[in-house]
């Protein structure tokens, strides 16, 4: 289980604690902040998670053009442009 997840099931749980033994304004207030809380650290794991995704895209860019780059500029057959193209479309090297 997540780290984030845990928290979160904590103030829950702790929110529901406060509403049924805190008095006063203390009742309406606990509650309100574990929840405002609850709300940012979803809006931060959103964050963090779009990060992550944009990082992978990136790389398998990155991973993807570094191929192409092999494939085109590899020495093999009479090295006409219809063999590279043939090759950066998917077809085998040789």
């Amino acid at each position: 289980m997540n780290l984030f997840t845990l928290f979160e099931l904590f103030l829950v749980v702790f929110t529901f604690y406060a509403i049924l033994n805190y008095e006063g304004t203390m009742r309406a207030v606990v509650p309100l902040l574990c929840l405002v809380t609850m709300f940012l650290f979803e809006r931060l794991r959103g964050k963090m998670k779009e990060a992550e995704e944009s990082k992978r895209r990136l790389l398998k860019y990155q991973r993807e053009e570094r191929l192409t780059q092999e494939v085109c500029w590899e020495p093999y057959g009479d090295g006409t442009i219809s063999d590279r193209m043939k090759d950066i479309k998917g077809h085998p090297v040789r």
